[in-house]
């Protein structure tokens, strides 16, 4: 598939970890030689670089991350 709907596009947002979009050829700068008023938004848990930058970091797993989830309760009957 080609990437001429990034010239008409006016935002790109990406899910993907770490480096993805950069080896699918939709980084920042890449994405930016095509449509220079892009608003791009890559949204990881960890960021696009680090230790941790591969971690799918999604629903429970960024819940419990953050301090947010529940402590599970095991039955031990």
């Amino acid at each position: 598939m080609g990437k001429g709907w990034l010239e008409r596009a006016a935002i790109f947002t990406s899910g993907n970890v770490g480096d993805t979009n950069r080896q699918l050829g939709l980084d920042y700068e890449t994405v930016r030689t095509i449509q220079p008023r892009i608003v791009y938004c890559q949204a990881t848990g960890f960021g696009a670089s680090g230790p941790y930058a591969q971690l799918p970091t999604h629903g429970q797993m960024m819940d419990a991350l953050g301090g947010g989830a529940p402590p599970m309760a095991l039955d031990d009957r």
